[in-house]
């Protein structure tokens, strides 16, 4: 819609009194019709220029897609839009707009991310924001470097791989104490090891605020569960494993690779590895 511009703007410096009077007369006339474009226009502010659906089959994959929708409409190339199952609007893709013509109303987009997987009929395609960019907050720690001296259950790495934790988490190595994660901020964490035992038949895995420093790992596990975290156990030296966890962690918790008894984690001729990395947005 159009809102009205002022016809003559009073100008006390170039006109005579008379037709700045007479410009103000006017300006005061059309301001009443320029208060009922502007309401108006802000109740049309709806975003159905941006909103259509489409019943075309669809699947859904990070490659480029062309599908037909409501005529008419505003989509210019570089718009955000989501592109949602009507029926079930989790599934989704955040997408980026390549093209449109209003006249056949084909739309061709890029989806940036994918919620959900398969091949759909059905979709509402609506203006959309940025999206967020996934956090890279990790600590990887490589290599047997031994167990700590007075706390001999828990163990210590010789490298550390990456370490983009910013604020999120603090690495400690001691040889006393071992090596350990300290979280610094509450947030949702996905823990990680990989590693074999010197000792045949041992246990080994991932401890949370665990008391039982010295004791091997399944005992103190068994004895108080809330301290576990992970774990993985065989019968021959020869066998490397991992596993791993996602978990909602508190600032302070502070995570350990704890051992079977006073034994290392040899890797076996692989490398022994601790992660933990934060899941979330930038």
């Amino acid at each position: 819609m159009t809102i009205q511009e002022f016809s003559l703007v009073p100008d006390s410096d170039n006109m005579t009194q008379a037709q700045y009077d007479a410009a103000w007369n006017t300006t005061l006339a059309e301001m009443k019709q320029f208060a009922l474009d502007f309401k108006a226009g802000v109740l049309a502010m709806s975003l159905s220029d941006l909103n259509s659906t489409s019943a075309d089959s669809v699947s859904m994959a990070l490659v480029q897609k062309t599908i037909t929708v409501d005529t008419g409409k505003s989509y210019m190339p570089g718009h955000l839009i989501m592109v949602a199952r009507t029926s079930d609007p989790t599934y989704n893709m955040p997408s980026l707009v390549i093209s449109y013509n209003s006249g056949t109303g084909q739309l061709v987009f890029l989806p940036q991310e994918l919620n959900g997987a398969g091949t759909f009929s059905g979709w509402s395609i609506s203006f959309n924001g940025a999206t967020p960019a996934m956090a890279d907050n990790e600590i990887i720690l490589t290599g047997n470097n031994g167990i700590g001296s007075t706390n001999t259950a828990i163990q210590r790495y010789v490298t550390v791989q990456k370490d983009t934790s910013d604020s999120w988490m603090t690495y400690t190595s001691s040889s006393t104490l071992g090596d350990y994660i300290t979280i610094d901020k509450t947030g949702d964490y996905e823990i990680y090891r990989y590693g074999a035992m010197t000792t045949s038949s041992a246990y080994m895995g991932a401890s949370l605020n665990s008391g039982g420093l010295t004791t091997s790992f399944v005992t103190r596990m068994n004895s108080n569960p809330e301290e576990f975290i992970l774990g993985f156990g065989s019968t021959t030296t020869t066998l490397a494993q991992s596993t791993s966890r996602t978990m909602r962690l508190e600032a302070g918790d502070v995570i350990r690779a704890h051992n079977h008894n006073s034994s290392a984690d040899s890797g076996n001729g692989f490398t022994p590895v601790l992660a933990v990395k934060r899941l979330g947005f930038i």
